[in-house]
């Protein structure tokens, strides 16, 4: 899924503390890791595609 893809690229393991939100609305959308890109989009949310990563110890970084 698009989120374990994410992880993929920036090499990094998942941990409980990690926080992915989109960036217009705040919305946590580690929520939706079970859907595709294509699942997400038709879901109507976070319609600019831009997140925020912020891993546990800080860090963020756009996605």
């Amino acid at each position: 899924m698009v989120i374990a893809e994410m992880y993929e690229k920036f090499h990094i393991t998942p941990k409980d503390d990690d926080r992915l939100s989109c960036e217009a609305t705040g919305q946590d959308v580690l929520v939706f890791r079970a859907m595709t890109l294509k699942e997400y989009i038709a879901a109507g949310q976070c319609h600019k595609l831009e997140w925020l990563f912020v891993g546990g110890t800080g860090g963020a970084q756009e996605c």
